[in-house]
């Protein structure tokens, strides 16, 4: 036990060690100097002998923090090597105009990104920011794997802001980054769950429902806790935001009331059915929705900046594949879309596919083609990127578990066919993976959920880190072959 002397030293060099002593503590953790300060106040010496061993427990207990941060921070790359897992290529890339929208994105950072904010601002020309749609099963519904590809774009291209969000969470479990700083008196349904008879659905999956008259559900959102404002040049560029929100208010009337700064201002969606509604925050900090009755109906919120950067929105359904992605509400899901004009659509299924193809391989191709057409119809501008299941093995704690299930196989050659008909580029995980015998390596890592189906977050983070190095590398070839091209034609 570390004790610091509250005596005074007879000599000056025993005081000058006891004051380094005592600044080095004080640095390490504010709470140490409310002890000596306790302990000065009362003239009790234990109040220091107690309080400051609690103080430095919680600077040990910060230090543990920063480690598992740096741990989450490792060589993926070099991990997925050693696995023996090739790197990730992408085939029939049709994605040029994503592209050319990142290109653009990254000539103008090389540009301006060096001026101050006000300077920026003052330019004539700005790009817009690049949209990504991430459209999943389980394996992103906790914003795994996506945040690893949000990370690593926003890190080289900016960020543009946090995208669409949730009132609350969307599961127990559910990361609360990814919803509204602050909500009480919602209940949320899931598509999944047996609540898709209850409720209608948007692209995400999820809607809050109000629950109570009297305490009337309450959401803030803070754009500060929502995301870093650091757009990956060293400045704070705030920029100007604005909203956009999307709820469907029950037969009998109600509404959200909205505030900015904490001073209501207006009412969104009064009359019955399905409304958007945009607003700008003009300068303000923070804005928060209250309903106005029960079983008022939120379907997500999205936040975005005029800055130039990238937004990557998570649409994680837990179960889902492409039968059940038919349960989104037509209008809702059109209407999203035409609001966000996503630069990009990213599919991240298959998992649920292989179970499904056990009853019908017909059913599972019909619908995987119906749905790319759908999204596809809905935002024609935008590239598409489907991302193949990775190894599905028979689990259980037979010697059989780690044996890949029979289907796996050709669904993955189901998704690489229609994703090509589709017009849309392919990943193929499984390939990537070795292909069998990919989830025994993860699982003697200690990578593997015991249900031997849903990586653990290191597994997953393996995963996006792949996805990300994949499209940096096609984005980096286009980008050569596209200089080839230019020299070519001046010569």
């Amino acid at each position: 036990m570390l004790k610091l002397r509250c005596q005074k030293s007879n000599s000056q060099a025993e005081r000058l060690a006891q004051s380094n002593s005592e600044r080095f503590i004080f640095e390490l953790n504010p709470w140490v100097r409310l002890a000596q300060v306790s302990a000065a106040a009362l003239q009790i010496r234990w109040a220091s002998q107690i309080l400051i061993p609690i103080s430095l427990f919680i600077v040990l207990g910060s230090f543990r923090i920063d480690a598992k941060d740096t741990r989450n921070k490792r060589d993926t790359e070099k991990e997925w090597m050693e696995l023996g897992f090739e790197e990730i290529a992408l085939s029939n890339s049709t994605m040029d105009d994503f592209y050319v929208r990142l290109e653009e994105l990254d000539l103008w950072r090389q540009a301006y990104g060096a001026l101050s904010c006000e300077e920026q601002e003052a330019l004539a020309y700005r790009p817009k920011p690049v949209r990504i749609v991430v459209t999943g099963s389980s394996l992103i519904a906790s914003d795994y794997v996506t945040n690893r590809i949000r990370d690593g774009l926003v890190e080289g291209f900016g960020s543009a802001g946090p995208g669409f969000l949730n009132v609350d969470r969307s599961h127990p479990k559910a990361p609360k980054r990814r919803a509204a700083t602050r909500a009480y008196g919602w209940k949320a349904y899931r598509m999944n769950s047996g609540h898709y008879r209850a409720s209608s659905f948007g692209p995400n999956g999820v809607t809050h429902h109000s629950l109570s008259r009297k305490r009337k559900a309450y959401a803030e959102f803070k754009i500060r806790d929502l995301e870093d404002l650091q757009d990956g040049s060293g400045k704070n560029c705030e920029g100007e935001y604005s909203a956009h929100i999307f709820t469907t208010t029950p037969k009998w009337g109600g509404g959200l009331s909205l505030s900015l700064d904490r001073q209501w201002i207006d009412n969104i969606g009064t009359a019955p059915g399905f409304h958007s509604a945009s607003f700008h925050l003009d300068g303000a900090s923070a804005f928060a929705i209250r309903a106005k009755t029960q079983r008022q109906r939120v379907h997500g919120v999205s936040i975005q900046s005029r800055r130039p950067g990238v937004i990557l929105d998570t649409f994680g359904i837990v179960a889902a594949d492409a039968t059940n992605l038919g349960r989104v509400k037509r209008e809702i899901r059109h209407n999203v879309l035409s609001i966000l004009k996503p630069d990009l659509l990213m599919f991240i299924l298959g998992g649920n596919e292989i179970i499904r193809a056990q009853r019908s391989r017909k059913v599972v191709r019909r619908d995987l083609k119906k749905r790319l057409h759908d999204y596809r119809t809905e935002a024609p501008l935008a590239s598409c990127l489907v991302v193949g299941p990775i190894e599905h093995v028979v689990g259980g704690k037979s010697r059989r578990r780690f044996k890949t299930k029979r289907y796996t196989q050709e669904v993955n050659a189901i998704f690489k066919e229609e994703s090509h008909n589709a017009g849309c580029a392919y990943i193929d995980v499984f390939e990537a993976m070795g292909g069998s015998g990919a989830i025994r390596s993860l699982a003697k890592r200690r990578m593997m959920n015991g249900d031997l189906i849903h990586p653990r977050r290191k597994g997953l983070d393996l995963i996006g880190d792949a996805i990300l190095r994949g499209l940096k590398r096609s984005y980096l070839a286009h980008v050569e072959n596209d200089r080839d091209k230019r020299l070519a034609s001046v010569r």
